[in-house]
């Protein structure tokens, strides 16, 4: 709380600081000029002191940022690996109940779908793959995704579609949302950021009211 009717100038200088860094870094870098200017007894009376600690503030919020976006690849690692197993879990207990005449004939949709040269472990592979993704299409409701990125790619330019869409995955379902897994952090960003709404505008208008949450696979593009 000022004291005083701040000046042009000091207005100025908070603008720019909101162009620079951006409406969450720059109070943030406010606090802690405050705070360092505490620590060393040099208490700020006029707002352009605060130019004195911006380094330190700097270094400081960089060092935040740097440790939140670690966390932030933990979290998303574990919590992909544990929706990863829920959906392996899920599609075991279907392929237990399937009728072996059921399952033949998934593998038989398989095989037709890849253009497969040979018989041996490498083509089986694939084939199980494949045999398993349609599972999930049909008895999971993974159907949802495929369905979602035609909607999407008809709204999108063609190459933002490319880049930033299809490396997507559906990882699983948990209740009435969808996980979805982006390649990298900057790319979830900018999913969460620029298309989470018209994604979740999507989902919503499904058979099932549908939520959206986005987790990264890896750390950068």
């Amino acid at each position: 709380m000022l004291s005083y009717v701040p000046t042009a100038t000091e207005l100025a200088l908070a603008e720019e600081y909101l162009t620079t860094y951006g409406p969450e870094c720059a109070p943030a870098l406010m606090r802690h000029a405050l705070a360092a200017a505490r620590g060393a007894s040099f208490p700020i009376q006029k707002f352009g002191g605060t130019k004195l600690f911006l380094p330190q503030a700097l270094a400081a919020w960089e060092k935040q940022a740097e440790q939140e976006a670690a966390r932030e690849i933990e979290r998303d690692a574990r919590e992909l690996e544990k929706y990863r197993r829920q959906t392996q879990e899920q599609l075991a207990q279907v392929l237990d109940t399937l009728p072996s005449d059921a399952l033949e004939a998934f593998e038989n949709q398989a095989k037709a779908q890849l253009p497969l040269q040979d018989h041996g472990f490498g083509s089986r592979f694939m084939v199980k793959l494949k045999r398993d993704e349609l599972i999930l299409h049909e008895h999971l409701g993974f159907s949802i995704w495929p369905q979602l990125l035609a909607q999407l790619s008809d709204r999108l330019e063609a190459d933002l579609f490319i880049d930033t869409m299809q490396p997507c995955r559906l990882e699983g379902i948990a209740g009435n949302t969808l996980i979805i897994s982006a390649p990298d952090q900057k790319t979830k960003k900018r999913l969460v950021q620029h298309h989470l709404v018209l994604l979740e505008a999507l989902a919503r208008g499904q058979k099932k009211d549908y939520h959206i949450r986005i987790l990264a696979r890896g750390k950068s593009a």
